[in-house]
């Protein structure tokens, strides 16, 4: 078909078209003006198809290239990520490295396993106790000294100061029946301004309670040579009963004496010795020395605990007994156990005049650190 027959056909359409709608009367004009602006429409639709047509591949293009960008950054930000990473794990291998360089050289040095895990594991408490090393986290929550092994002072006769400004610190030792008869008027001669002797102590198998057969000698002639006096009780107590009854026990034998020091409870175990107190659990043991304490207070006297690194962190609940004043036992001056205590037992292996044998020495502060 010719491009005439076309127009010629489409030209018939339009008329008949225009036929169904005229209404009689009307100027052919009008049909005319009809014609025309159909014609103009189907030209403007023809015109936005073609304007669709080069719109949607350059959405495409842009859709495309969003998209290879978008992936590019990704690869980027992975890149950039493993590269932390790896500098990340090589610092962490070095430090490793090191770690170990720095264990291998304590251990050549001569420094001993546990000095060596202290240092290392400085977020936790490294007790060494019966061939095994236990880890147990510092509490926060504890109150803490201020102790400075820089201002400790040792002596050339073996006794330690420390020096603190106007802090008054007071040098003591601690007896029993094991340092026999003590000549006291030469303990005074020796710098030795206060004693804490022991009173009695329940049997760690029998149960039997016993008062030391040298506290009322030992008391009297300190006091006699203006020594100070606290005494200290050795407790197998495994009832509140049996509290009561050393209590009892011990009031009658304070009675008749000017006690100014505390009057302490020894909660330590015995290594190696099959103690009564071994078939308590940690919190009876605890609820035990609570109840020690208390009594200890009603009967006019101030309480004070003794014990070492082992009872502390394994024989107690701490954060039951911070109320109590403490005795700590700890042969270094590095000041390692971090918790507040008001005595310090810093050797068992004394040397005092008046006294044959060993003795331990102690350092006293009034106020607490």
């Amino acid at each position: 078909m010719d491009r005439i027959t076309k127009f010629e056909e489409l030209y018939d359409e339009d008329v008949k078209t225009d036929t169904h709608t005229e209404e009689p009367g009307k100027d052919r004009d009008v049909h005319t003006g009809q014609r025309r602006r159909r014609s103009a429409g189907r030209l403007s639709r023809n015109r936005s198809r073609n304007h669709r047509g080069h719109v949607l591949p350059a959405l495409l293009v842009i859709i495309c290239f969003s998209a290879a960008l978008g992936i590019i950054g990704f690869k980027l930000i992975v890149g950039l990520r493993e590269k932390d990473n790896n500098r990340i794990n090589a610092v962490e291998i070095t430090a490793e490295q090191e770690r170990l360089e720095g264990i291998r050289q304590s251990f050549s040095e001569g420094e001993s396993t546990l000095s060596i895990l202290r240092k290392y594991y400085p977020e936790d408490l490294v007790l060494y106790y019966d061939n095994r090393y236990s880890f147990y986290p510092v509490d926060k929550s504890l109150k803490k000294h201020s102790f400075d092994p820089e201002k400790v002072r040792k002596n050339t006769d073996g006794t330690w100061g420390y020096v603190d400004g106007d802090l008054k610190v007071e040098k003591g030792i601690d007896v029993s029946a094991h340092q026999g008869d003590i000549d006291w008027e030469k303990v005074a001669s020796s710098n030795i301004s206060f004693a804490m002797i022991r009173a009695m102590y329940r049997g760690y198998e029998t149960g039997r309670l016993v008062e030391d057969k040298t506290f009322r000698t030992n008391i009297e002639n300190a006091a006699a040579n203006g020594i100070k006096t606290g005494v200290y009780i050795f407790t197998q107590a495994i009832t509140k009963k049996e509290v009561d009854e050393e209590i009892s026990m011990l009031s009658g034998l304070l009675g008749a004496y000017d006690i100014s020091y505390p009057v302490v409870v020894d909660v330590e175990d015995v290594a190696g010795k099959n103690e009564r107190m071994e078939q308590l659990t940690r919190e009876e043991r605890t609820e035990i020395v609570k109840y020690y304490c208390e009594r200890i207070s009603e009967a006019g006297y101030e309480p004070m605990i003794y014990f070492n690194i082992h009872g502390a962190l394994e024989l107690v609940e701490l954060s039951e007994l911070e109320k109590y004043d403490k005795w700590f036992a700890a042969y270094d001056s590095d000041f390692y156990y971090p918790y507040e205590y008001k005595m310090w037992q810093y050797k068992d292996t004394g040397k005092v005049d008046g006294i044959t044998g060993n003795v331990d020495f102690n350092l006293y502060f009034p106020e607490k650190q």
